[in-house]
């Protein structure tokens, strides 16, 4: 009885360490997925003053 409860409870973590792991590795794709985002924003951000600061030069 004991050997069955330790090899289930042996199973249990082993499943929840593996979860852990995955939700690490997809936090850390989130995180670089809005790193790069933020990137592009600043880019078109930058861009996009550019562009107003122009628009109102030749007005």
């Amino acid at each position: 009885m004991w050997t069955c409860l330790l090899s289930k409870r042996k199973e249990l973590f082993e499943i929840l360490k593996r979860s852990l792991s995955e939700q690490r590795r997809e936090v850390a794709s989130l995180l670089s997925a809005f790193e790069l985002l933020g990137e592009n924003w600043r880019e078109v951000a930058t861009i996009s003053l550019s562009e107003n600061q122009r628009d109102s030069a030749s007005i």
